[in-house]
């Protein structure tokens, strides 16, 4: 029996979860019988933030000096990676939006103990935030160095940059892994017809997604939530103000850098919706009469689920939705399910081609 370790990154937002899933449902499709451990990178995320964001960093790099983190920064950390028998796993995995200087240099020593381990690793249904030349440089470098089995891509302009390196067996330009999130669950069918709004990166929604939901029938409930439910727990513990003073600080800061724009207001919203549950949201995206969202895997799970969802957001992520010839009407992401299936079915064909070339 084959047996390959999922790698997943860490729970802060839930559309991590949504490709995390659906990596797993795709794996399982090409190979049934396989035998899936996972491990999460959260320990790294948390101390490589440490060294990125201190305040001391912060101050450098306002100043104009690009403070670089010391390459021991996990010396005293350990995953289970490290303690994994190497003849106990054939392969890892590690999908979703990974090829970035946010994501890789994170899970680099966790990478890099694999490849030490002799252990192949596949990036499945990959991409960036960011395609520059200086993101481009680092991730080409970084791969190079793990020589991963396969890297099966989300977006051409990912497969593009990082089809020529000649350090990967197979390279094929596929899909994102959260399309096959409606494969993974299926929700229970809702009583009533509700409208979803899922706005993170923006202070508050739109007015003008407001004014078109205004002009819907009344009977429709219009419900708020988040891909950041983790975040509002500050705003619910009891604390005086010298301790709430470094939190509103850190996120005011962390909103300038466009790391964090949640909208301050939303628990006093009148429909309000926040789970640590993917299984919630999902259930609400694949019900939904309409979603509409700033957050591109709150769209693509919908889509999956044959939902009409409009993205408002602005972001080279946008360009998974190409690879499933989707189409773009003013905010309106239209997927035809032909297409997305017949797509669907050829990523699995090139996983299951390659899992059984090498370990069977």
């Amino acid at each position: 029996m084959v047996s390959a370790l999922l790698l997943k990154t860490w729970m802060i937002n839930i559309g991590n979860e949504i490709i995390e899933n659906g990596a797993k449902v795709a794996i399982k499709q090409a190979v049934p019988d396989l035998k899936l451990f996972e491990t999460s990178g959260y320990s790294y995320h948390l101390v490589y933030s440490k060294f990125r964001y201190s305040l001391s960093s912060s101050l450098l790099n306002k100043l104009g000096f690009q403070r670089e983190v010391d390459e021991r920064w996990y010396r005293n950390l350990i995953s289970s990676v490290y303690l994994i028998h190497n003849e106990s796993i054939d392969f890892a995995v590690f999908p979703g939006c990974i090829l970035d200087k946010f994501t890789l240099p994170r899970y680099y020593p966790i990478l890099l103990k694999l490849m030490s381990k002799g252990i192949p690793i596949i990036l499945l249904g990959a991409g960036g935030h960011d395609y520059t030349k200086t993101t481009v440089d680092y991730v080409s470098k970084i791969l190079k160095k793990l020589k991963p089995l396969a890297l099966i891509t989300r977006d051409s302009v990912a497969y593009e940059y990082y089809s020529q390196i000649s350090e990967i067996k197979y390279v094929y330009n596929g899909i994102d892994c959260g399309f096959f999130i409606n494969d993974w669950y299926q929700p229970p069918q809702a009583d009533k017809k509700f409208i979803v709004l899922a706005f993170d990166k923006a202070s508050k929604v739109p007015s003008h997604v407001l004014d078109r939901i205004r002009s819907i029938d009344s009977d429709v409930t219009v419900i708020f939530t988040t891909h950041r439910p983790f975040n509002y727990i500050y705003y619910t513990i009891p604390a005086d103000v010298f301790a709430r003073l470094p939190i509103a600080i850190s996120r005011f800061l962390l909103a300038r850098r466009e790391l964090l724009k949640s909208d301050r207001n939303l628990l006093n919203k009148e429909t309000v919706f926040i789970s640590d549950n993917v299984k919630d949201y999902l259930f609400l995206y694949s019900n939904a009469v309409e979603v509409h969202s700033d957050r591109v895997h709150a769209v693509v799970s919908s889509l999956a689920y044959g939902t009409k969802a409009w993205l408002y957001y602005n972001t080279p992520r946008v360009l998974l939705f190409e690879n499933v010839g989707a189409t773009i009407n003013e905010n309106l992401i239209i997927v035809n399910k032909k297409v997305l299936t017949k797509k669907k079915k050829e990523l699995i064909t090139f996983l299951r081609d390659i899992i059984e070339d090498n370990f069977k």
